[in-house]
């Protein structure tokens, strides 16, 4: 399956998803206009292509991370509420039509950057099972 397939699953499942009010998803080079408000970032990136059960042929593997933005000043439930959503939205074993969520995602350590935005990265495993 071609990567931009991939991308296309994993994102069309990030929209399906209700978020809090006001909150927007931000695709990479779709719009340099960054949102002044709470948003989401997806990016996907492919790792490594691995066998799967034992008489398979190798599927490619990756990550999807969702790199969420809030205002400082805003605290840290919103950002929790977002990433449990994203995480409840990827549940282990998701198929999306030959792109399966292969494992639970996480939740990174939230950090400011120099933006005035609270960053919390969450990362959750794909494999391509076409």
């Amino acid at each position: 399956m071609a990567l931009n397939t991939i991308k296309r699953k994993l994102f069309t499942q990030l929209e399906t998803l209700t978020l809090p009010s006001g909150v927007t998803i931000h695709y990479p080079n779709v719009n340099s206009t960054v949102p002044t408000d709470s948003h989401l970032v997806p990016t996907v990136l492919p790792n490594t292509t691995r066998p799967v059960g034992i008489v398979s042929t190798d599927r490619e593997a990756g990550l999807l991370q969702v790199t969420v933005y809030i205002k400082v000043g805003t605290g840290e439930l919103l950002s929790s509420d977002i990433a449990q959503v994203i995480l409840d939205g990827f549940a282990r074993n998701l198929d999306l039509d030959g792109v399966r969520i292969d494992a639970s995602g996480s939740i990174g350590p939230s950090f400011s950057n120099d933006g005035g935005w609270n960053v919390t990265p969450i990362s959750i495993p794909y494999i391509n099972i076409d």
